[in-house]
């Protein structure tokens, strides 16, 4: 069995606007990962959905609907023997959990893998996700495992057209961070918060109009290394969540939300569905803005490795 990790994935930008048609960029995230080990005992409390996983695959296999070529009799095997996949991402934080599991599934028990990085081989492999990945959560885009097995940023342009891009190491002391809330959530009842929200033509202009084109100008300006000019959009997309997301910020964070506005130490904006989970945070002078956030519990986040 490889002992290879699996890094989660963190969408940098793109939360709720691509549902109308914006742009959106994710990235690995090595900060947290999973990898397969054995478990001499207990296994079973360990494998949590592993088993039934395992049976959702192969009868997708026996029925020939299954999208790549399965072992899935290695993959019973292991199991009996053990096999889990130990795992440092937090569930409910939107870092791709079950997308690393379905990295590592992919990686180890396909029996033909696609490897080369093309746009033909890409959209097969976000297909093979997309059905692995749809086990938990009803259905799937597939970017997610795709992020996690490529280990590679994406440039979503649209749900259907994407591509790989490089990203720029910031400078000096700018850097993006995670602010984690401590606080539990789920996405869906946000999501459908948002849906609904958007039935009314009003809301969903305002969000097309002013939230679509900050965030597509923020992923322009990462892509281009303007790091100011970076700081200044994330002010406008914090801004806009703040007084129209009201849902997604939770009420403890709403102070100091404001207080990033306020100042330019740091900017704040969602981190995927919000309404718990991380928040995601932006400063020139991280070291500054760590200093502001003694009180909370923040970690550096690397575009490049």
């Amino acid at each position: 069995m490889n002992n290879k990790y699996y890094n989660s994935k963190l969408l940098l930008f793109g939360e709720y606007t691509i549902i109308n048609g914006s742009q959106a960029l994710a990235i690995p995230l090595k900060e947290y990962k999973g990898r397969w080990q054995n478990a001499s005992s207990n296994a079973s409390k360990l494998q949590l959905s592993l088993p039934d996983f395992a049976e959702y695959l192969d009868d997708l296999q026996q029925r020939k609907n299954l999208l790549f070529s399965f072992d899935s009799k290695a993959f019973q095997e292991e199991l009996s023997k053990g096999l889990y996949f130990e795992s440092s991402i937090p569930l409910g934080y939107g870092l791709g959990s079950s997308g690393a599991l379905c990295a590592a599934i992919y990686d180890t028990f396909c029996t033909s893998k696609i490897v080369e990085k093309k746009t033909e081989a890409i959209q097969k492999l976000k297909s093979i996700f997309a059905q692995m990945e749809s086990f938990f959560h009803g259905s799937s885009s597939g970017i997610d495992p795709l992020i996690c097995y490529l280990n590679e940023s994406i440039l979503m342009q649209s749900k259907n057209q994407f591509e790989l891009v490089q990203l720029p190491n910031t400078i000096n002391d700018a850097s993006f961070f995670l602010l984690n809330t401590h606080l539990p959530r789920k996405t869906e009842p946000l999501v459908n918060h948002f849906i609904e929200s958007c039935k009314n033509e009003q809301y969903k202009t305002l969000c097309n109009d002013q939230l679509n084109v900050y965030n597509n100008r923020a992923i322009n300006h990462l892509l281009k290394a303007n790091w100011s000019s970076l700081f200044e959009t994330i002010h406008q997309i914090g801004a806009f969540q703040y007084d129209h997301f009201d849902k997604m910020i939770p009420e403890s964070f709403r102070k100091l939300w404001a207080t990033a506005l306020e100042k330019d130490v740091y900017k704040l904006k969602i981190c995927g569905a919000g309404g718990g989970g991380f928040i995601i945070g932006f400063s020139l002078d991280f070291k500054k803005a760590q200093k502001e956030l003694a009180a909370y519990t923040i970690q550096k986040v690397p575009l490049c490795y």
